[in-house]
């Protein structure tokens, strides 16, 4: 008799579940799906080539993701901004990003059409101590410490207003990236 070449079930099982190991490693690394908020920092220091002795910091909400990153005594400053898109999504996916090597006194504003957010990030050298979200109606106040650098994510209608003030009660302005 001829030995038999057909293949046990179980091979054929073993060989398929190997396969969507394999698969699912792929997709994962490949992030085709997006990266999971608890990745985020990690992949801000990786992409941007943030040293360890800089500080990473940032804000994350359900549609979007901003970071800042800077050296101790901020002189610089790099920001990262991912967005989670609607759809087939399980994570953010990166946006935009962008260096300084000097500090402004301008408050960084990220809008994106289609999103009802909008991100806002500052070194905070106007010393930014609240916000303000208006509709006309009534208005909600954000506490910001003063002396830290800072990131936000707001929700933000056509109808409201977001103004920032210094601990002097100062307007301080943004500026769109």
């Amino acid at each position: 008799m001829e030995p038999s070449t057909r293949r046990k079930p179980s091979d054929l099982i073993a060989a398929i579940i190997i396969g969507c190991v394999f698969l699912a490693a792929i997709i994962q690394r490949s992030h085709i799906f997006g990266l999971p908020a608890s990745s985020l920092e990690k992949d801000v220091r990786s992409d941007s080539k943030i040293s360890d002795d800089w500080t990473v910091e940032g804000t994350v909400s359900d549609q979007m993701a901003i970071y800042l990153s800077y050296p101790e005594d901020q002189s610089s400053y790099d920001y990262s901004f991912y967005l989670n898109r609607p759809g087939l999504s399980f994570g953010y996916f990166f946006r935009s990003s962008g260096s300084v090597n000097k500090t402004d006194d301008l408050i960084g504003e990220i809008t994106v059409d289609g999103y009802t957010e909008r991100a806002y990030f500052s070194m905070n050298l106007s010393k930014v101590a609240r916000a303000e979200i208006s509709d006309g109606s009534k208005v909600e106040t954000i506490e910001i410490n003063s002396d830290k650098p800072f990131t936000l994510i707001l929700p933000v209608s056509e109808e409201e207003t977001v103004t920032f003030y210094d601990a002097d009660g100062n307007i301080v302005e943004t500026g769109i990236n």
